[in-house]
């Protein structure tokens, strides 16, 4: 036989049976696996893009719920957008624009101040409307003859805030201001009326915007009727073209129908050079106890201003997702206070339609309630929804290689592990044969201790007509013991026509012993010999 010139690490066939089933599904399986890995781990690359909303980049992968330490070179991450001082910014609500103003960050019980605010789509939480303030300024009316024959007012309505979100620096608090004033529109930086808003889907913040006009022009009306009207007893030798109001929250009310809601501070300047100002927080109760006391230090336009006032804060603290706030303290978060609220939406469309609304603003005043409209425009349920900064993130997002990049990746990596698994697995499988009690025996050696049976009557009959001793290569008094035949090695020797025959000796024949119970001097020993052809004598 020729020598082939390959020949496996493990030669013989493995002892027990069921062993070969288990290696070869345990060798698919671990190539199947090994596979798969490397797909995971070398079938995506990392490609950076755009988006307002980090919360989806990993929501159609597959394998966002794998454990961490397995996809974490193909996670999709986003770095944090970070917001500068004097920034303008809206929240995913699209209704006011806001403006940041400071920003304090607060780490290991330290507080500090930042230029920029990292965030990173965190929920905006513990919000407070600090202070509303309304400038009042007849000389920077932009049109002096489109409202009430001249006496119009622009009235900016800001509102400032704070809110705190947990940041990758920690705890921060940021304060930030709006503005509101339906003539300017987005015309200036930094003011707005509100957008994004729709009766349907978003009815809490399309309320807030029509109370804020309705409001706003029903104020301007009235300070046209105290500064304007040249027949006014109130104007009479004051001569006021500027002035201020300041509405600070009194936390201990709840209930927005109150007129004790907020406390009031302002201030009047006139053309006289007169300062005319309320340096106390009173609230808007106050000067109903004492009318005089109104008349004597500013123009009688509190109760319109502060509906104002309510109408701005209930649409900052709706436009900022704030839902642990109250319902009594939120209008247009309540079906009953809306409707108490919009009661008076009729009677300022009326005076609108009579001495005419610039075509500046932006918007409709309404003539009805709440309950008047609701179905006819098709407004939706009242409801405040969390709220976001909205920005856009860098992120890096996994995107599928190639077909050919990915075979050859996988390729590539299976064959270095298949091969490390190879390795191990044959020092594992040499090792397990070793203590194996038949690892030293050969296939037909283990077949043969349980069939081979005594050969004494066989190899007796065999010597008795045996024609020639000598040609079978041992000598008669040989078989005093008994031999069996074994399978011989393969020669390149041998003659064509003879078989080679191999007996072993294997003790008595009349003991007939067994070969795997020779001790000592009893070994085994092999002869070899020919049969002659057949017709040779």
């Amino acid at each position: 036989m020729r020598n082939e010139w390959h020949r496996p690490n493990i030669q013989r066939p493995y002892p027990l049976r069921w062993f070969t089933a288990i290696a070869i599904a345990g060798g698919i399986t671990f190539a199947v696996l090994v596979s798969f890995a490397n797909f995971v781990a070398s079938g995506y690359e990392l490609t950076s893009t755009y988006t307002s909303d980090p919360s989806t980049v990993n929501k159609d992968l597959w394998f966002k719920h794998w454990p961490e330490w397995l996809r974490n070179n193909i996670d999709a991450t986003c770095q944090p957008a970070h917001l500068l001082v004097n920034s303008q910014f809206f929240t995913n609500q699209t209704a006011l624009s806001y403006t940041l103003t400071s920003i304090a960050i607060t780490e290991d019980g330290a507080s500090s101040t930042s230029p920029s605010l990292p965030y990173l789509d965190n929920v905006m939480g513990d919000c407070e409307v600090l202070d509303i303030t309304m400038d009042f300024d007849r000389s920077q009316t932009q049109n002096p003859t489109r409202l009430a024959h001249g006496g119009a007012c622009a009235i900016d309505v800001r509102a400032y805030s704070t809110c705190t979100t947990h940041g990758p620096n920690g705890l921060t608090r940021f304060n930030f201001s709006s503005l509101y004033n339906p003539e300017q529109g987005f015309d200036s930086p930094g003011s707005s009326s509100l957008i994004g808003t729709n009766a349907t889907a978003k009815a809490s913040l399309w309320w807030a915007q029509q109370l804020l006009l309705s409001y706003w022009f029903d104020t301007n009306i009235a300070l046209y009727k105290a500064v304007g009207d040249p027949y006014s007893t109130y104007n009479s030798g004051r001569g006021i073209q500027q002035g201020a109001a300041n509405f600070y929250r009194i936390a201990s009310q709840q209930d927005i129908e109150k007129l004790d809601f907020f406390a009031l501070w302002f201030e009047f300047t006139g053309t006289e050079d007169k300062t005319y100002y309320m340096g106390n927080r009173l609230s808007v109760l106050s000067f109903l106890e004492e009318p005089n006391m109104a008349g004597s230090f500013g123009p009688p336009i509190w109760l319109q201003a502060d509906k104002l006032a309510k109408a701005m804060y209930s649409a900052v603290m709706t436009d900022l997702g704030q839902v642990s706030l109250p319902r009594s303290s939120n209008i247009v978060a309540d079906p009953g206070v809306l409707h108490t609220f919009s009661k008076d939406l009729a009677l300022i469309h009326d005076t609108a339609y009579i001495i005419g609304t610039p075509s500046e603003l932006h918007g409709v005043v309404l003539d009805g309630t709440y309950e008047d409209l609701r179905d006819s425009i098709g407004s939706g349920p009242l409801k405040i929804t969390p709220s976001v900064i909205s920005t856009n993130y860098l992120c890096s997002v996994p995107k599928l290689k190639s077909t050919g990049n990915i075979f050859i990746s996988i390729l590539l990596a299976d064959l270095v592990l298949l091969n490390a698994a190879w390795v191990v697995y044959c020092l594992i499988v040499e090792r397990f044969f070793v203590r194996s009690p038949t690892a030293g025996y050969c296939e037909g050696c283990l077949r043969s201790m349980h069939e081979l049976q005594p050969l004494g009557a066989v190899h007796k009959s065999n010597v008795s007509s045996a024609p020639s001793l000598p040609s079978l290569g041992f000598h008669a008094g040989s078989f005093a013991t008994g031999y069996e035949r074994v399978q011989p090695r393969a020669t390149e020797t041998s003659a064509p026509g003879f078989e080679p025959v191999q007996l072993r000796r294997t003790g008595s024949l009349e003991r007939g012993y067994d070969p795997v119970q020779l001790r000592g001097n009893e070994s085994s020993e092999s002869l070899v010999g020919r049969a002659e052809p057949p017709g040779r004598s």
